[in-house]
């Protein structure tokens, strides 16, 4: 009992799903937090850094836009740029080692 003389409630007692979910939410966020410094002190260590910020960080939200929205592909186009598409990647694959 506390000293009122009540019975002592814990605020996770009289808390509401919503309070749950935003202490939930509080502790990701701390989480993600530490995990961002410790990628961006990663990728900068690698020489990635520059990378990931100007090429990697502006392509998620137009991916996140293109997977909301729905992407058509034409089937025979991609196929028929298959080879080319892969002798590219390959060619650059090769100067990434270089290029860091």
């Amino acid at each position: 009992k506390g000293w009122t003389g009540w019975p002592r409630i814990s605020t996770d007692r009289i808390a509401g799903a919503g309070t749950r979910a935003l202490r939930g939410l509080l502790r990701d966020m701390r989480h993600n937090s530490r995990l961002a410094v410790q990628t961006r002190a990663a990728l900068h260590q690698t020489g990635a850094l520059h990378v990931a910020m100007t090429v990697e960080m502006p392509l998620c939200s137009i991916l996140s836009a293109m997977e909301v929205v729905g992407v058509r592909f034409n089937q025979r186009a991609l196929t028929e740029h298959t080879p080319a598409i892969e002798a590219e990647l390959t060619s650059l694959t090769k100067q990434v080692p270089r290029a860091m």
